[in-house]
Order: structure tokens, then C-alpha cells, then sequence
């Protein structure tokens, strides 16, 4: 019945077997691909798509699609690649030509390829990416690993929905039969702790025990399996046995879950507590260790609520109490969770603003000072105004604003009777600081990587902050025949408030 209404609608046939189209592409990728997707050209980064042409420069049709290569110039200025056609030379693209080794289907070594040119030309359909990689057998690779990924899920869910729906109807019929006997076996499908007896506890905590101390002894071994399985091969490691070691290990576990929370939520008690342990650290071992907390956490919870509540499944309230804990660790882990990462960026974007803001006011007062005169002393005496100092860097208002009241709170500034601001003796010394800092990396992104003048300070604006004081007296070593006494002078020209 299904398949017959399926195929009285058209939209739905048409999709189907474009679909199928997609699969078939994607399962041969490697063939389809002009190119490997790891394959790098060096000498075409960020390259446009290479145009496929019947005519050429002098107008003279050809019955064979061709393509021109192309030459690229590194603008120092703007840093930008240019690419143009030459035109005296033309690759005529080809069939079934030979490119780029790959192994079909995983084992099979070929090197042919659908279409492409014959060597030195070369063969761009969607252009490269940053690293000179084939946008086109890049996006053929992904584009495999996620229509695989959703028919693994496809598959998973009819799996499961086909034997829950057959364990079902066996259910019923066991109900049904004066014969059977139906009492307890619903507790396997949604669980229920207390219709345990003290033997099948006894059975649960000796088979737990057994798992942990085999898990502990191979700790070592799993972690590299699961981390680099060709590097645990390399190293002599015998990682068939040990992956159907750890599979065994999944099973078991699967199999004493039953009775407390069912079939259909054993699985999420298993994928909950390591994931909500990765919000709290880095470290595996650590991270085992808080995952049997938190699954310890979550069933002696969900067992003590089933309890006192004949209502409610064991499973569903155990999985419950771990997504509960999953949540706070989603927003509380120490390491990636969400409270943390904002404070941390929100900090970091607070203290370069304030660095911003401090250099600033330094080179608002070196051209009144004079580059050999921006003592810290003199520094704090003279006003700044605050149109002035917006202007420098051109914050909006609002922004501005922010970034003066908090340099008062923190006694960097100081508001003058004259609705100025004045540097403090500690806001002169870190806007000296932050000025060294800066014109340090300026300086050596100028004499090491060959920078236009123009775009350094903006190169240095993205890196002075994260610099470390033992990277800055690296810098000071490396550049100290370059560099006079004090603070360096800007290697180009600063734009006043004036200007701005």
C-alpha cells in the first residue's frame, strides 16, 4: 500500500531516483573526482574555477571541451593572487585519464579518473580552496561522508523501530496466551528497578566490577585504539582483539542495563555521561573517571525517584536525571562549556580593548611629547580629550563609552574637572607596554616575512595580544641591534585624529 501511493506521486518518484543518482556519484567519488581530495597544487591557492571553453582566443570553434592553464601574481600589497589565462596552450579535456592513485571501494589501487586533462595542465571545474585542494573531489568526498552518516541513521532507526515494533506484537500475543506468562518481561523495554531482586543486583555489581578492573588494566591500550588505530598497529598492538574487546565490554554492559532502564534508553545512558564529562576536561583519564560518576549520579537518582513513584519508568527518570546533568555540564564545564568560553572571550575582548585604548592614548600624546620624551612621568600630565581619542581608532559611541567608564573603574584614567581624561601612573605604564608590544611585532613581521609597510600594523593588531612576556623578550633578543633604548618608533605612519 505504501509503495503504491509512493509512486503515484511524482514530486516524491523524481526525488527518489535523484537520490539514488547522488548515491551512486558519491560511491564511486574517487572515480568522479578530478583529483585527490588530500592532492595539493602550490601553485594555485584560492584559484577561481578553470572555464571550459569551445572557442578560442582567435574564434575557432572545437568540437572537444578544452581548458587554458593558468599563472597566478602574489599582489604584496594587497596580498592578493591573481590568476589569468594563457592562451597559447590548450588541454583538451579527456575520459577515463590518468591522475591522482586512489583505492576504490577501499582496496581496489586505480588511478583513472572520470574526466580530466593530460599532464602539466591541469583541471580546476570548482577551483581550490586555501591549500590548493579540489573544491569539486573535496565536496564529492564530503558530500559521501554525510549521505553515508544519514543512511547509518536511516538504518539504526529501522533496526531498531522494526524488532521494537515485532517485540511489541510479541508482547501482545504473550498476553493473549493463557499459557504465557507476560509478568516483568515490559520491565526489559522500559525498565523498572524495583522489580529487581537482590540476585540480579548481585549479578549487575559483580559484572560491573569485572568490566572496571578489565577497563583499568587496558586503559592504556583502549586509548590508543581509539585515538590512532594504524599508530596502536604500528606499535605491535593487536587491535582486532582489542577492538572486539571493547565491543564485548559495550555489549555486556547493554545486557545488565536492561532491567533498570530498558532497552530503548540503555543506549542514551551509555552515550550521556562521557559526553557531559568532555565539558570538563582534557584529560581521558579524568574524564573516564567523571563519566562513571555521572552515570553513578544518574542511576542511583533515577532508582531513588522510580521508587518513590510507582508511576514512573526507571529508565525514562535515569535518563532524564543525565540529560539534566548533560545540560549543566553544557553550560557549566569548566572546559567547553558555554558560561566558561563566553567569560573567557568576553574577558579577552575586554582586555584588548583595553590595550586598544591605552596605545591610544599614547600616540595621541607622543606627537605633544615627542618620540624621546613619553616618560610615564610625563605621560600622566597631560588632558586628553575624549573626541580626540575616539577618533584614533574610530569606535562607535557606544563602544567608546564602554571601554573610557571601564578604564576609570580600573584606575587606568582619570576624568579631569574639564571632561577629559588623564592617564594614571598605572595606565601610563601599561600604555607603554602595550605601544612596546605592538611596534615589537610590527618591527619583526617587517624584517622576517617581508610585509608591506602598510599592512603590518594591522598583522600586528591580530597577534600582540596573545604574546606572552617570554615571547616578547624573544622578540627583544632576536631585534636588539634594531632597536634603540625605550619604546621603538612606528615603522609607518599613524593616523592622527585629524586625519581620521
Amino acid at each position: 500500500l505504501i509503495w503504491r501511493k509512493f509512486r503515484r506521486h511524482r514530486v516524491a518518484v523524481v526525488c527518489f531516483y535523484a537520490l539514488l543518482l547522488l548515491y551512486f556519484v558519491v560511491f564511486l567519488a574517487e572515480f568522479f573526482a578530478p583529483h585527490g581530495a588530500f592532492e595539493r597544487h602550490s601553485n594555485y591557492l584560492l584559484a577561481p574555477p578553470t572555464p571550459i571553453r569551445f572557442i578560442d582566443d582567435q574564434g575557432v570553434f572545437h568540437l572537444q571541451p578544452f581548458v587554458y592553464p593558468m599563472s597566478n601574481e602574489l599582489d604584496r600589497a594587497t596580498f592578493q593572487r591573481t590568476y589569468v589565462e594563457d592562451t597559447r596552450t590548450r588541454y583538451v579535456i579527456r575520459l577515463f585519464v590518468q591522475g591522482e592513485p586512489y583505492k576504490l571501494f577501499g582496496f581496489i589501487d586505480s588511478n583513472i579518473h572520470l574526466v580530466g586533462v593530460d599532464e602539466p595542465g591541469i583541471f580546476l571545474p570548482f577551483g581550490t580552496d586555501s591549500l590548493g585542494r579540489d573544491l569539486l573531489s573535496r565536496m564529492l568526498l564530503g558530500a559521501r561522508t554525510s549521505l553515508f552518516v544519514g543512511l547509518l541513521g536511516l538504518i539504526i532507526g529501522f533496526v531498531l523501530g522494526l524488532f521494537f515494533g515485532l517485540g511489541m506484537a510479541l508482547f501482545t500475543v504473550v498476553q493473549r496466551t493463557k499459557t504465557g506468562n507476560a509478568a516483568g518481561l515490559s520491565h526489559f523495554i522500559f525498565g523498572k528497578a524495583a522489580s529487581m531482586v537482590a540476585a540480579d543486583v548481585w549479578l549487575i555489581g559483580v559484572v560491573s566490577v569485572v568490566i572496571a578492573l578489565l577497563c583499568c588494566g587496558v586503559f592504556k591500550e583502549f586509548s590508543l585504539l581509539c585515538f590512532d588505530e594504524e599508530f596502536a598497529a604500528a606499535r605491535g598492538y593487536r587491535t582486532a582483539l582489542l577492538d572486539w574487546l571493547l565491543t564485548l565490554m559495550a555489549v555486556t554492559v547493554t545486557l545488565i542495563g536492561l532491567q533498570s532502564v530498558g532497552l530503548l534508553l540503555v543506549v542514551a545512558l551509555l552515550l550521556i555521561p562521557p559526553t557531559a564529562a568532555r565539558f570538563w576536561t582534557n584529560d581521558l583519564k579524568v574524564m573516564a573517571g567523571l563519566a562513571a560518576a555521572i552515570g553513578g549520579v544518574s542511576c542511583a537518582g533515577g532508582v531513588v525517584l522510580s521508587a518513590a513513584s510507582p508511576k514512573l519508568a526507571a529508565g525514562a527518570v535515569i535518563v532524564l536525571t543525565g540529560a539534566g546533568l548533560f545540560v549543566v555540564s553544557l553550560v557549566f564545564g569548566k572546559e567547553r562549556g558555554l558560561w566558561p568560553r563566553w567569560r573567557s572571550q568576553r574577558q579577552f575582548e575586554r582586555r584588548i580593548g583595553r590595550s586598544d585604548l591605552l596605545r591610544a592614548c599614547y600616540e595621541l600624546l607622543e606627537p605633544i611629547l615627542g618620540p624621546d620624551q613619553t616618560t610615564q612621568e610625563s605621560l600622566t600630565k597631560y588632558e586628553i580629550d575624549d573626541l580626540e581619542l575616539s577618533a584614533m581608532r574610530q569606535w562607535p559611541t557606544g563602544h567608546f563609552h564602554g571601554l573610557v567608564s571601564t578604564a576609570v573603574r580600573e584606575s587606568l584614567l582619570v576624568e579631569t574637572s574639564a571632561g577629559g581624561y588623564q592617564l594614571t601612573q598605572r595606565g601610563a605604564e601599561e600604555s607603554r607596554d602595550a605601544v612596546r608590544r605592538h611596534r615589537l611585532w610590527e618591527i619583526y613581521l617587517l624584517t622576517q616575512t617581508d610585509l608591506d609597510p602598510r599592512l603590518v600594523d594591522r598583522g600586528a593588531d591580530g597577534i600582540e595580544h596573545v604574546l606572552d612576556p617570554q615571547q616578547l623578550a624573544d622578540l627583544e633578543r632576536q631585534l636588539v641591534t634594531q632597536l634603540p633604548q625605550g619604546i621603538p618608533p612606528s615603522p609607518h605612519p599613524i593616523a592622527s585624529a585629524a586625519s581620521s
